[in-house]
């Protein structure tokens, strides 16, 4: 909820275009339900782009955190990671991206298909030690 205020300011930047509007999410299926609508997502926030590509939503990301830059490495997706305080310099590449994202959507479903699956396995140890933490706490 508290990125409201500054999507309402974003979204005045963009009232011309008919393609952009504001959705509010009240719950998980609300969220979801959005993010199935999405061919692309632009996001700052980390968890945004997780549940992005999860639901296998491409991604361009806005850092303004390391954890984000992070992220984006771990997903071997370093090129699609803008630093947000050079934005107004980087306009053009932003405006490249998204039109490569948008024109070849097909490819970029698979490879989000590929980096989620990269993701579930590398992360897969976690599952691992989260059940044997369980496993262990029962026998206690």
């Amino acid at each position: 909820m508290q990125d409201y205020e500054t999507i309402e300011t974003l979204y005045s930047d963009f009232q011309k275009s008919a393609e952009v509007k504001v959705v509010l999410v009240k719950d998980r299926e609300d969220l979801l339900d959005l993010y199935q609508s999405l061919n692309l997502v632009i996001g700052t926030r980390m968890h945004s782009m997780i549940v992005a590509v999860s639901q296998l939503v491409p991604i361009i990301g806005l850092s303004w955190q390391q954890k984000v830059v992070e992220m984006f490495k771990n997903l071997e997706m370093e090129e699609d990671v803008l630093a947000i305080e050079g934005l107004n310099e980087n306009r053009e590449l932003l405006s490249k991206k998204i039109a490569e994202k948008l024109t070849d959507n097909e490819r970029e479903l698979i490879k989000m298909k590929q980096r989620k699956e990269k993701m579930r396995t590398d992360f897969a140890i976690n599952h691992q030690i989260m059940a044997d933490i369980r496993q262990n706490l029962v026998e206690i």
